[in-house]
């Protein structure tokens, strides 16, 4: 018994019959969607104001953006998405083979499929590039190794150089600053006894000198009241260019 099938297109929009499956393409991507007359009226009108001032792209043209002109009916994920430019990663890479590219320009398709095939581990189209224009593979590994090792070694931080005591007693002492008329009398008084020590007088105003030259490293406290002078100390008086006593 003879059979007849047919086949009913539904309106993506609202479910409903469609007339017809309208293909378009925007972005790399092309699409396609069964529509109602009306409906496909509708994209037709929306996108007319922008079809009327665009550019047609030929066929080369679309290819290169990754678009293909799809067939009804043809799975939306067979269709290629758009080629990401990686045009400035090949040139670089180029160069750091002494491969001769262009600065600007359409890339030649050897060098982007030498390119391609050497991310994959296949160095044969690297090889037979650099055949081509005489340059030493062993010679241009090495400048590479020479030049990584050298960008390496500059973003080294640099080891600052050693200070010797006397240095560091100087910086600490710069680091001190100037005193007060009551701290630098204090200061005076222990560098010119013989030991480097003196006492304070147990009077708050006193004791509260004694303490600021110890919190900047001039004297340490050896005892209640007691203060033994430091090296910092010292040579604080050259380094302010201050008399010490005599």
């Amino acid at each position: 018994m003879a059979q007849e099938v047919r086949v009913r297109l539904v309106d993506d929009m609202d479910g409903g019959e469609a007339e017809e499956t309208v293909c378009f393409a925007i972005d790399g991507r092309a699409y396609e969607i069964d529509l109602s007359g009306p409906h496909a009226a509708e994209l037709r009108a929306a996108i007319e104001p922008y079809r009327t001032r665009a550019r047609r792209a030929g066929i080369n043209s679309l290819q290169a953006k990754g678009v293909t002109r799809l067939p009804i009916g043809q799975h939306l994920s067979t269709v290629p998405a758009a080629r990401h430019d990686d045009s400035s990663e090949i040139r670089d890479w180029a160069k750091s083979w002494g491969l001769p590219v262009n600065e600007r320009g359409r890339i030649s398709h050897p060098m982007r499929q030498a390119h391609t095939a050497y991310t994959r581990g296949d160095t044969r189209p690297l090889d037979a590039l650099l055949e081509k224009h005489g340059i030493d593979k062993d010679a241009a590994e090495a400048a590479m190794r020479a030049a990584a090792d050298a960008k390496t070694i500059s973003a080294e931080p640099a080891t600052p150089p050693v200070m010797t005591a006397d240095e560091r007693n100087a910086q600490s002492a710069r680091q001190a600053g100037r005193l007060s008329d009551a701290q630098l009398s204090r200061l005076r008084q222990v560098y010119a006894e013989p030991d480097g020590e003196a006492s304070s007088d147990g009077t708050p105003a006193d004791n509260t000198s004694w303490r600021a030259l110890e919190r900047r490293g001039l004297v340490t406290r050896i005892a209640t009241q007691r203060y033994r002078i430091t090296p910092v100390g010292r040579v604080w008086f050259e380094v302010h260019g201050v008399e010490p006593p005599s």
